[in-house]
């Protein structure tokens, strides 16, 4: 990890705020910050869905959309298996 990227990361989004009407535009902030901050190629966020699969809701760009989506469909990489169900 980048400490000095993880800094100067965490005071841009300290600085952008979120925007309570645009959830979508703040996490793609947050995914954009991991780039720097863990020096990688891409990044996505994905959430469970009601099916029960994890799909993406941001990407930094197309490769790491296609890496998402293939791991999805073969239910195979870091993101598999998916956390377990919590019991209420």
């Amino acid at each position: 990890m980048d400490e000095g990227a993880f800094a100067c990361s965490l005071g841009e989004l300290r600085r952008a705020g979120p925007n309570p009407g645009d959830v979508f535009a703040t996490l793609q902030r947050v995914v954009d910050a991991a780039l720097a901050v863990f020096q990688v190629d891409g990044a996505s966020l994905a959430l469970e869905h009601e099916d029960g699969l994890l799909r993406w809701v941001v990407v930094t760009d197309g490769a790491a959309e296609l890496r998402a989506d293939t791991q999805r469909e073969l239910r195979r990489g870091p993101a598999w298996p998916p956390m377990p169900k919590r019991q209420p």
